[in-house]
Order: structure tokens, then sequence, then C-alpha cells
């Protein structure tokens, strides 16, 4: 039997990239490692592998994948494999026939010559001194002496060359586009094309990996036409092949089954030693879904996946790697990952603190404030604060009160789907913001702790549910704004801090306003003087508090998406197609500068009148000589859209919300002329107490309300005992996830007979934690 192999694979790595530059280090704090996609990893035992990816990234691990930290290298190439055939010589290759080796363990790396300019795909090595690289283009280039040179070995063939693996000691294989399935016979260093054609609908496919068991067994698997997925199966070692026919279980409210199979791209496979149990990873498809992982206990007949509890479609490609009989790890979406425990049947995703952030809140000498909706878009929440300018988090439960001194919990209180209303920071400790609850009412709280409590002042009149946003411009002068219909503008603004509101119906004045460029869209001089950008290059302004606009000509027919003012005067407004406009007269007129790019641009920020940053599609911008012109920070790790840049002096945070729910936020943060670089490793500091709210209403007569928040999931018990200590009521006897939960009581006992009026105390308990409360029920 063939020796179990560690597969290659990908992880996200806990380490970051900082870089240098004349304005200032911008620092990746999450999610604290590399964000890059990455493509490749080998283990040459059960605690230390390498993995490599985009932008010349390698990662060492010596605590089989628990940590990592970067392997610096100088070169940008994006790196597609890596193989170390001993503890200390590994070899790395990438685009361009680029090749680099490590005699050190990966710590140093240096770059072979290679006359060949192919895109190398995989590397195998059978010993230090023997080894393959398989490329585009048909092009197969062998060593015998430790890389020192390559000699191509002639394959007969054009097509792109994806798989490689061996038979047996010395026998290989390669698969690749068109069919494309090789032998190659190392002793007689001969290569033989193995005669396969599959004649379906489907075909021509692309076979994208080859895995062998042993000598004889071995699987083969990719796609045809409309991302049909194929699979293969051979029982003599490679001579001849057979398709499996798949059938397909249902992956989370998606069916990925066709009339005749697999409906999805297949980019990895491996099976067991038992030839029974495998594991398969389909490829992004023309959708965007993919990079998903099923099993198989039938030979390959039926497949089925499950990812409970989260969303398990990532762009790009991915690896995944048994690294034992049941643990399987796999990649995501700009390095990210997941793991499972029963042989790739359910994963986890790894990191879920740094997902699906919603928000986050900047505020002054180093403190942040983020939100967290955890189970993507429903009513459960985290809250995450940092004092140290976002090195570490720690996650908390705000108290939240309303009108009448009642507390509220996140669960009734919070509702995403509602549209995420946004908040405005005073002062160094006091915030205002708006929310809105499950019945579309709108409410206006304050905090004077930077988030630790929220009091509600008011509820706003005639809630909104359209597009728009309220904004808080000091603290009693609110803005409002929806766009209604086709050609109409809705303002409203409130010089009382919300008690009352003077609407602007501006149906004379368009100005088309989206959900991607509301959060951004407007500036206000002062109470009086104010913009608003949107659709199409429309820019609006008002002189009276909002009462009346007018069109301001832009010169531009683009996007335009956020606007901001460095003094009286001088504003600037950008949008999509690398749109950066300027004014020098209060805007009244504006005209286009330099921005060095046709990326579209979210956000700009300035640290002063001369030096501004704008966050772009793909990373960040600045200026320094008062926005003529702009140039890009040369970022080596990936992330998503920069949403929003903020400066308190001269330290800034910027950072980047997923475009897709499930990806990472990342956080940047600038210490202006600063030196250091510093690699950080983000730490959460997680919630170890259940908390229980006292109930509402109380006392009661009819039904009263009780919520209760769990750090973790786990077993709860939430009884009703009397005064005298005498069981009543079991209302929660269940295993519950962690989050903010509630319950109801009316009244009533076990045996469902109506309690006596008096005083009761509510218990809950959660692992070795109780916590009580009272309540008073009335007939």
């Amino acid at each position: 039997m063939k020796r179990n192999k560690i597969i290659q694979f990908t992880l996200i790595l806990f380490g970051c990239f900082s870089l240098t530059f004349a304005q200032g280090d911008w620092e990746l704090l999450i999610p604290s490692p590399t964000s890059n996609q990455m493509v490749g990893l080998y283990f040459i035992d059960a605690q230390t592998g390498w993995s490599v990816g985009e932008y010349g990234t390698i990662l060492k691990s010596t605590d089989g994948g628990e940590t990592w930290s970067i392997q610096e290298i100088p070169w940008t190439f994006d790196l597609s494999d890596v193989y170390f055939p001993t503890e200390n010589i590994g070899y790395a290759v990438g685009t361009d026939g680029f090749i680099i080796k490590s005699t050190d363990g990966g710590d140093s790396w240096s770059q072979l010559n290679n006359q060949y300019v192919n895109n190398i795909n995989r590397v195998l090595f059978k010993d230090e001194n023997t080894g393959w690289l398989i490329c585009e283009k048909g092009l197969i280039l062998f060593t015998d002496n430790g890389g020192g040179h390559w000699q191509l070995q002639s394959s007969g063939i054009n097509e792109n060359l994806r798989g490689i693996d061996f038979i047996g000691p010395d026998t290989l294989c390669i698969v690749g586009e068109n069919e494309t399935i090789l032998l190659l016979d190392a002793i007689k260093a001969n290569w033989s094309d193995v005669s396969f054609s599959i004649n379906d609908y489907f075909a021509p496919y692309s076979f994208e990996d080859v895995y062998f068991a042993d000598n004889r067994n071995g699987w083969i698997c990719g796609y045809g036409k409309e991302d049909h997925g194929v699979l293969l199966f051979t029982a003599n070692g490679g001579l001849s092949w057979e398709k499996q026919v798949l059938i397909s279980g249902d992956y989370k409210s998606w069916t990925m089954s066709l009339s005749g199979g697999f409906n999805l791209p297949l980019q990895q496979v491996y099976f067991y030693d038992d030839l029974k149990t495998g594991i398969i990873l389909t490829k992004e498809d023309s959708w965007g879904y993919g990079n998903l992982l099923y099993r198989s206990t039938t030979k390959g007949s039926s497949w089925k996946g499950n990812s409970e509890g989260t969303s398990p479609s990532f762009d790009g490609d991915g690896r995944f790697c048994v690294l034992s009989e049941e643990r399987v790890v796999k990649t995501g979406y700009q390095g990210d990952f997941s793991y499972s425990e029963n042989k790739g049947y359910s994963c986890v995703l790894l990191n879920h603190d740094k997902r699906w952030w919603s928000k986050i809140i900047i505020g002054t000498k180093g403190k942040l404030l983020a939100f967290q909706d955890y189970r993507n878009g429903g009513h459960n929440w985290n809250f995450y604060r940092s004092e140290n300018y976002g090195n570490s988090f720690e996650q908390y439960i705000p108290q939240i009160y309303d009108s009448s001194g009642m507390e509220l919990t996140l669960d009734h209180f919070l509702d995403i789907e509602a549209n995420y209303p946004g908040s405005y920071l005073i002062d160094q400790d006091t915030l205002w913001c708006c929310f809105r609850d499950k019945s579309k009412i709108e409410s206006i709280l304050y905090s004077i702790d930077f988030g630790k409590s929220f009091y509600e002042t008011q509820c706003i009149a005639e809630p909104k549910v359209s597009i728009g946003r309220t904004r808080f411009l000091t603290r009693d002068f609110l803005i409002r704004y929806y766009f209604d219909g086709e050609t109409s503008l809705r303002f409203e603004s409130s010089i009382d801090g919300g008690t009352t509101f003077l609407h602007s119906d501006s149906r004379d004045v368009w100005n088309k306003i989206t959900e991607d460029n509301a959060a951004r869209n407007h500036c206000f001089i002062d109470t009086q003087t104010g913009f608003l950008v949107g659709g199409d290059g429309n820019i609006i302004k008002t002189t009276d508090g909002g009462n009346t606009w007018t069109n301001i000509y832009s010169g531009v027919v683009e996007n335009l998406r956020d606007i901001v003012f460095v003094n009286a005067t001088t504003g600037f407004v950008v949008g999509d197609f690398g749109r950066i406009l300027k004014t020098d007269d209060h805007g009244e007129t504006w005209r286009k500068t330099n921005s060095g790019t046709q990326e579209n641009i979210y956000c700009i920020s300035f640290i002063n009148e001369e030096e501004g940053w704008v966050g772009t599609e793909n990373g960040l911008r600045y200026t320094k000589d008062g926005g003529e012109n702009w140039q890009g920070v040369p970022l080596r790790y990936n992330h998503s859209r920069i949403q929003e840049i903020q400066f308190a002096g001269e330290e800034g945070w910027a950072y980047s919300l997923p475009s897709i729910p499930d990806t990472y936020v990342h956080l940047f943060y600038l210490k202006n002329g600063s030196t250091d670089i510093k690699k950080i490793d983000i730490q959460f500091k997680h919630l170890s107490e259940i908390s229980l709210s006292p109930n509402y209403p109380n006392p009661f007569n009819s039904t009263t309300l009780i919520n209760y928040n769990l750090p973790q999931s786990g077993d709860v018990l939430l009884r009703i005992f009397n005064i005298q200590g005498q069981l009543v009521r079991t209302l929660v006897n269940r295993t519950e996830e962690s989050g903010s939960h509630s319950a109801i009581w009316n009244g009533h006992s076990d045996a469902g007979s109506l309690v006596g009026s008096g005083v009761y105390i509510y218990q809950l308990e959660f692992g070795n934690q109780v916590k009580n409360q009272k309540l008073l029920f009335i007939k």
C-alpha cells in the first residue's frame, strides 16, 4: 500500500506585511496575517510545512499549521506550488518560469536559472536532486542535480498541464487540459500519452488533479462544458481509465446535481486507503460559486456536502489537505480556510471573529468599536472594543436602555436587514447613534463611554425604510435623506436632536442615491451649507440647511461616492473610473485632478490640507500636494475595496468590508512619519461570562420577556423558582448557540396551573455559571 500523503493546500496565515514609504507606514491589523490567496502547501511531517501564494508570499509553520511566519523574499511573482524533499531543501515555483530554492528550511531563498518563461503549475521531487516541473503549453522540466540545470522532457502536446503524482517510485502521472493523461517511466525517461476520450455532451474535459492511493488505484478530476464535473478511476496504474457517474447531494439549500451528474467543476481529489472514502473540492464556476468540499463513502459514485452554520462558497482556487484520519483543512477566499474533523463531511470556518463585520467606529487615542453580525444578516451581534490602535479587540456586551429605563437586548433591538444606519462620533467618548428595531422604528441613542452603554433619548417620527442615512453633524443637528422614486430626493434636518424635522421635497433636483454610496456621499461645512453627491456625476448644494437645493455642474458622468472639505473653500469628490474632483471656490465649480488610476474610488480623507488618502477597488492612493496628483501604495497583500479612511490627528485607520458577506474585514493603521515596521498578530478576547437581563415588563400580569446572552455554545437551563426556592417552571433546557436569546413566561407552572401573585426568582445556568434575577407577578 502506498504511503499516506499530505496533500497541498492553502491556509490563511498568521502574520502580516507592512509597508514603508515617505508618507507613513500602513500596517495590516486584521485579519492579521496575510490576506493573499495561498494556492500551494507542503508538509514534510505533521508539524513542519510551507505555503505559497500571491505576490511572492511564503509562509512557514512549525506547529502543524496553528501559526505561521512569513519568509521574506525580494520577488513578487505569484507562486503556485512548493515542495520540500528534505527538511532543509525546498523549491517554490510560479509565473513566468520563476523557480526559487531554499537550503535552510525556507528561511532564505535563491532564484534558479530557467530559460523557459512558461507559467509553472506544479513541482514534485523524488529526492533532493531529482524532480519535475509541469507548466503551461505542455512543458515538462526535469532536474537530476537539485535544480542546477533543467532539461526539457518532451510531452508531445501543447496543453496546460495541471496535476502530477507518483504512481510508484519510478512512475509518474501528469494530467492537463483537453483530456491530457501522460505516464512516465522514470527509468527509461519515456513519456507516453494515454489514449482516452469521453464522448458526451460535456466533452472535451480539462483535467485539474490526479491522485494515486497506491501503485494501482488512482483518480483524476476536472470539468467540461457548462462547468460539468468529471471523475475518472483506474485500477491498473493508469493504463486505462473509466468515467464514474457522479451524483451530488444537497449542499446548504443548493442542489448541485444535474441530469447525469455533477454540475460544478472539480479541482482536487483524494481517497483514503480504504478506497471507499474520498474527498473532492469544487472549483469556482461561471456563477462565482465554488471551493466546496464533498465527501463520498461509495467509492466515488455518490457525493454529499454539508457545511452547517457556515456559508461555504468562496471565490478563487483553493486546495485542501488531509492531516490525519479525520481532520481535513481547506482554503477559501483571500487566504481564508476551514477545517473538518469528520473527513470533510462538515466544515467549520476558522477565524470567524474576523468575518461578517458590519461596521467599525474609529475614535481617538487608539479607540475602535466594531460590530459583527455573526449570523450573516440575522439578529445576533458581537461587539468588540480596542483601546490599543486595533492591535487587540475585546468582546463585550453593551448595555442598552430604552426611554423608560428598561434594558433591551441586541436581539430585540438591532436588525441589519432593516437598513443598518450610521453613527457619528461627537467627541472622544460620546457616541450618538441611530438604530432601527425589527418593527422599523428608528431610535436615537447616545453613549458617553464609547459604546459600553447606550441610552435612548427618543424615537424618530415617521421612520423611513427607503434607501438613505441618518447622520449626526453636531449633538443636536441631524440630517436624514432618502431617494423617493425616480427623480425626487427627500431631505430632512433637525436642530433639536431629532425631536422635530424640517422636510425638503426636492422634486426638481435629480440625484441618484444608491446603497453602494449612500454611507459617505454627503458633507456639511456648517449647519447651512452642505453637499450631496450621487449617480451620473450629480452634485447638489444647499445653503439653507437643506430646505432648497441647486445642481452643481461636475463635468463628469461617473457615479460619485464620497465628498470631503479640508477647509471652507477647498473640497474633493471621488467616484468611479478613478475620478477625483477638486473645488477651490466653496463647491461652485469642480475640476479633475490627476488620480493616476482608473479604479473605482470609494472614500477620501485628509490628514491636513496637503496630505490625503483615497481608498480604491484594490488599495490605497495618497497625495502630498493638496490633491493635485495621486500615487498608489505598493500593497503586497490582497483585500477587498477600501470603504472608509479616518484620521485622528496624524494617526489614521482604513478598513475594507467584504464585497460578499462571508469574507474578512481588513483594518489598516497609519502612524504618520513612523519608520518602525511591525508584524501584528491580532488577539481576540472573548466573553467568558453569561449575562441575564431584567425581565420586561416587570411587574407583569400576562407575559414577560427574559433575555440572556451566552459567551459560547453549550447546555442552557433557565428556570423559575418561588421565594421558598421551590421549582415552578422550566423555560429552557437545551443546547443553544452563543449570542443573544430570549424566553417568555406566562405565569404558569410546569403543571399548567396559574401561579399566585408574588415575587419569583428566574435562574440561568450555563456550565458552572449561575445568574439570578427577581420578577413580580400580579394576577
